[in-house]
């Protein structure tokens, strides 16, 4: 008897290539998932039957010979995703292709320090990505809402977020309180509503652009300073949920106490915020939003302007140091720089590689390369961690 676990992964293997993919033939099916053609024409067959699959002919009239392919019958599906970052709230209506249907955005303004003031905006936008899917005659498969901080404990909440001031928020709690129309809907979501990290959702971003990058570490400086440990393909969490938190490497010991209590942490050294403050540029961020100053702060140290590189060369050199303390105990043969940190990975790459503060063998300090998902990293991860989820029982998607 075929073990029915094995069955429903294989079936997951087949809708997953599909969706990565678009219409494939048995025989690509075969191919791409390392199943055997008999098996690829009984999974699809239950697929078909399910009307979660359904064959369509191409080719032909001259274009040569007829063949024919499978698609996915999942038109009337969409995924949501949300975000907090540290100025907007943003809700991003997905096909389960990965095409965006639509995109809706809010400020809120901050400070993150006061989540019922975020949740206040953030749940208005999740409305608008669910009523767009209805206006669009979709049916929500999939909701993942991405914080900064640590996510962790049944049910899901914010544990600790030490550069916001976050302990233990009921995100999702907070959005079903203002949003009924999410609490009516979960029910019937396979999967409910994930709470997601922005580090292990932006690492997944990062993992699927990078192709054939299963290992590695993942480190951003954009809302305050998000990280992941990834093996295997899969961001680690760690025995409390906290692993990839590199924002909290004490690394100077003479530096000033960070709300972890620790003293010297890299965050306190090398958070946007302290950056964008030295170099003069607070005021500007306070105006208009941590994107528009840390797009400032770019162009000035391009233009060798002086407090700009001054603030700049002091955090990186503690981030080489920080990411040579890492590279000493995990040996990752990969690290991958988001944010804005990413275009100026050259400057990163240069500390890693330079002897000093727990400096091992130059030769042996690893690959240090800018992420490709570009600014929606955490959105794309979010959104890539739902489909998985949801595609994991690919019968789930039946009507």
């Amino acid at each position: 008897m075929a073990d029915p676990d094995e069955r429903t992964r294989n079936l997951a293997l087949v809708v997953g290539r599909l969706a990565a993919d678009g219409p494939s033939s048995r025989t690509e099916l075969a191919r791409e998932t390392g199943i055997a053609k008999g098996s690829i024409r009984t999974l699809t067959t239950t697929l078909i039957d399910a009307g979660v699959v359904r064959e369509a002919t191409v080719g032909g009239d001259g274009s040569g010979r007829p063949r024919t392919v499978l698609r996915l019958a999942t038109d009337d599906l969409a995924i949501v995703t949300a975000r907090i970052d540290a100025d907007t709230a943003v809700a991003v209506l997905h096909g389960i292709s990965g095409d965006e249907l639509a995109r809706f955005t809010a400020r809120h303004g901050g400070p993150l320090e006061d989540p019922d003031r975020v949740l206040d905006v953030l749940a208005p936008v999740l409305d608008a990505a669910i009523g767009g899917a209805d206006s669009r005659d979709r049916r929500v498969g999939a909701v993942s809402v991405v914080v900064p901080g640590v996510v962790g404990g049944a049910p899901a909440v914010v544990r600790v977020d030490h550069e916001l001031g976050w302990r233990d928020v009921d995100v999702l709690g907070g959005l079903r309180e203002r949003l009924p129309r999410l609490g009516e809907l979960e029910p019937a979501l396979p999967n409910g509503v994930a709470l997601i990290g922005e580090g292990a959702a932006a690492a997944r971003a990062e993992r699927d652009a990078l192709d054939g990058l299963d290992d590695f570490l993942y480190l951003s400086g954009h809302t305050g300073l998000a990280g992941a440990i990834v093996a295997g393909g899969v961001p680690a969490a760690g025995a409390h949920a906290s692993a990839g938190s590199f924002g909290h490497i004490a690394i100077d010991p003479t530096g000033v106490p960070c709300r972890c209590g620790q003293l010297g942490c890299l965050v306190t050294i090398a958070g946007p915020e302290i950056v964008l403050e030295r170099a003069g540029l607070t005021e500007l961020r306070r105006e208009h939003g941590l994107a528009a100053a840390l797009d400032e702060l770019r162009e000035q140290i391009a233009a060798n302007d002086q407090p700009a590189v001054w603030s700049w060369n002091d955090a990186v050199l503690w981030i080489g140091r920080a990411l040579r303390a890492l590279d000493a105990v995990l040996d990752p043969e990969v690290i991958v720089i988001g944010g804005y940190w990413g275009d100026l990975v050259g400057d990163i790459a240069d500390a890693v590689a330079t002897d000093g503060f727990l400096a091992a063998d130059t030769e042996q300090a690893p690959l240090v390369v800018a992420g490709a998902a570009g600014p929606d990293a955490a959105l794309l991860g979010g959104f890539a961690t739902a489909r998985t989820r949801l595609l994991a029982d690919p019968l789930h998607l039946a009507v």
